[in-house]
This record gives C-alpha cells, sequence and structure tokens, in this order.
C-alpha cells in the first residue's frame, strides 16, 4: 500500500523523536511538519527536473484570437515545458515554439509561439481557433490529513526525518537534536535524487521533433 503521512508520523516519532507512544509529538503536532517536509521534497524534486513530475494536460481549447492560458491551465501546474497545437479533428500536433516575449507579429492561422510570464501562458493569438497540449512539471497532490498518500516511491525516509528534525527544533526546542535528524534526512534526499537523476539520465536527452512548423 502506498504511504501515508500516517507513516510518517509513526517513523519520525518512533525512530528519530524517542516517542512511539507520541505522548509529546502528537499527530496533530506533527502534521504541519509532514506537510512542509513534502512541500520541500517536491521543491527539490521541481529544482532537480526529476521525472515524477512531469505530465500531459487534456487538450486546450483556444479560441481565435485569444491571448492568454490563464484559468485553463492544470490546477496541479507548476512550470510548462513544452506546447504543440493542432487544428480541431486534426490527429497531428505542430511544435510551438517557446519565446522570452511575445513577438510583434500578425496573426495567423496557427498560434505558433508561447510565452510563460507572470504565471499565464501568453500567446500571440491565431485567426482559427486551435486545440493545444501541454508538457509540464506538476505539483504533487497536497498532504491535507493523516491519510493523505505522499505520492513519492521511496519519500517516506526523507518526509519522515525531515518532520521529525523540524519538530525537534521547533516544538521540542532541540536544536542539536534537530540538527542531527536532518542530517539523515539529508542522507535521505541525496539517495531520492540520484536515484531520480539516474531514471532522467535513462531516458537520454529529449531530441527536437522534425515535424514542420507551420507559419500559416
Amino acid at each position: 500500500m502506498p504511504d501515508t503521512a500516517a507513516n510518517a508520523i509513526t517513523e519520525a516519532t518512533s525512530v528519530f523523536l524517542n516517542d512511539p507512544s507520541k505522548t509529546r509529538f502528537t499527530d496533530a503536532i506533527m502534521l504541519p511538519y509532514v506537510q512542509r517536509a513534502h512541500r520541500e521534497l517536491q521543491l527539490r524534486y521541481h529544482n532537480n527536473g526529476i521525472s515524477l513530475l512531469n505530465e500531459i494536460s487534456t487538450t486546450i481549447t483556444v479560441d481565435a484570437g485569444d491571448l492568454t492560458l490563464g484559468s485553463d491551465l492544470p490546477s496541479d501546474l507548476i512550470e510548462p515545458k513544452h506546447m504543440e497545437e493542432k487544428a480541431s479533428g486534426e490527429t497531428t500536433y505542430v511544435d510551438m515554439e517557446q519565446k522570452h516575449w511575445e513577438p510583434d507579429e500578425e496573426q495567423t492561422s496557427h498560434l505558433r509561439y508561447w510565452v510563460w510570464r507572470e504565471e499565464i501562458i501568453q500567446l500571440v493569438g491565431a485567426t482559427q481557433d486551435r486545440v493545444v497540449r501541454l508538457y509540464y512539471l506538476k505539483s504533487l497532490t497536497p498532504v491535507s490529513s493523516t491519510s493523505s498518500t505522499l505520492g513519492v516511491l521511496n519519500g517516506l525516509g526523507f518526509i519522515a526525518a525531515r518532520a521529525a528534525a523540524l519538530a525537534a527544533k521547533f516544538n521540542g526546542q532541540n536544536a542539536t537534536l534537530g540538527q542531527s535528524i536532518d542530517m539523515e534526512a539529508a542522507v535521505f534526499l541525496q539517495e531520492l535524487l540520484r536515484r531520480g537523476t539516474q531514471t532522467n539520465q535513462g531516458f537520454g536527452t529529449r531530441r527536437r521533433s522534425f515535424r514542420r512548423k507551420l507559419r500559416g
């Protein structure tokens, strides 16, 4: 079964905090620290491009003349990486080109370009409706309760150790113990990132598509 926040709390209190009965460090006290450790692991994965966060959106319709994608973006989006477009009813997508700023060009029947700015995808727009598909880095499902799954294979060790370190420092007022536990968390994190990096390297560098980029 997938590891849950409850599993992380049990390991944190039993292994690192010497409180297996949770007399001092209750579930209610520990849950915010597990949530913080979970968010930290997500950030580490994001910064290191770990493939666990890779996702592809469902199709998104861009109406003729639309210049942005905001509310239509996936709710778990962290960062867009690539976009493709096609006409409704077509089967083959055409690569779009990412730019730093929106090009000062007239609209054509194709969108052609996209810009990630102000946490919105900015577009030049097209004279016809287009369908786009977005490749992006997603967020993990947030930990909201002790029954929430962690969503990270082998992530229990880091999350438990990091949560215990935070609890020791900020609730137990024991900075020395917290620093000691953090050293254990760092070992777990190093192994997670090493494994994730090796997995990414196994795929090699993503080659650019040779599909023709239509200009109108």
